[in-house]
This record gives C-alpha cells, structure tokens and sequence, in this order.
C-alpha cells in the first residue's frame, strides 16, 4: 500500500459526538448508568423520607417520589437544552478545532503537520491545576504543564509574554 495524506475536516456535531464516545468508552457503562440512576434514586429516597416523616401516607410518598423522578429528568433535560447549543457555539467559533488538519500516513506511522495559530485566535490565558490554558474559545484550549516550561520561566512570566505578542 502506498504513502498518502488527508485534510481531515470534523463538523462541529462530529467533534461533540466524538467527545460523548471517549467520554463513554473512557468512564465505562457502570459509571454511566451510576451518573444516570443516582440522582433519580436520591430525589426518590429524599421524597419518601421526606413524607414519611411528615406522616403522610404511602401512597402520597409515592407519588411525591414519581413527582420527584420526572421533575429531575425534565431538569436534566432543560439543562441539556440550554447548554448544548451555547456549547457547540463556542466549539464552532475556535480557531484550535474548526481548522483542518493535514495527517500523512505511511508504513513509519502516522504524522501531523504543524499549525501556527494567530495570537487574535487566543481569547485569553487562565490557571487551572499546574497547568497554563491557552484558550481558543471557553469550550477548549490548549494546557501547558508548569513541568514543561523551559527553566527560568515561570506561568506567570509565559503569561505576560503571551500578553506582549497579543497585543503587538
């Protein structure tokens, strides 16, 4: 088989579906059906709890319970709603995902070409765990480990750099 190289262009619904994938091979099903079922079981277990200790009868927990596990499920829902959208926005309108990149594959392995992003493309700089976030958009970056900063450069030296070759 010969060398040959691709653009690979990903839409925006493509990347987020490709991050529910990772996120659900990468966490497991029980941990999925844990992030699913617990809410539901604890709004339950308070609406039952709660009637019981006001004395009411059972059949009123039980339905305060049921109350209780649609009101979650359309709360989750409506978040879900909201935030999706403002979500693929901000993926759609960052200069780090919406580029092409250029991939080469061959019998050495697969490779990647380099990309210069324009110091405009960069929203803005923050701190988060030891590492420096060099943010496209509030939906992704790139994160610089303090580790791996060249000795005598601290984040805040790398950050005012930044800063000068922003605002040049």
């Amino acid at each position: 088989m010969t060398d040959f190289s691709l653009k690979l262009r990903l839409s925006t619904d493509t990347r987020i579906g490709l991050l529910r994938h990772l996120g659900r091979r990468a966490l497991g099903s029980r941990f999925r059906l844990a992030r699913l079922l617990l809410p539901d079981v604890a709004g339950v277990a308070a609406a039952l709890g709660l009637s019981a200790a006001r004395g009411l009868p059972l059949m009123d927990g039980l339905l305060l319970a049921f109350a209780t596990l649609v009101g979650l499920n359309l709360a989750n829902h409506a978040l879900g709603l909201v935030y999706l959208p403002r979500f693929r926005r901000e993926l759609a309108s960052s200069a780090l995902t919406s580029r092409p990149v250029s991939v080469h594959l061959s019998a050495l392995g697969l490779s990647t070409e380099a990309q210069t992003y324009d110091w405009r493309d960069v929203v803005g700089i923050t701190r988060f765990n030891g590492l420096t976030l060099v943010n496209f958009s509030t939906a992704d970056c790139i994160p610089i480990p303090d580790g791996d900063l060249p000795a005598g450069v601290t984040p805040e030296l790398l950050a005012a750099r930044i800063a000068v070759w922003k605002a040049a």
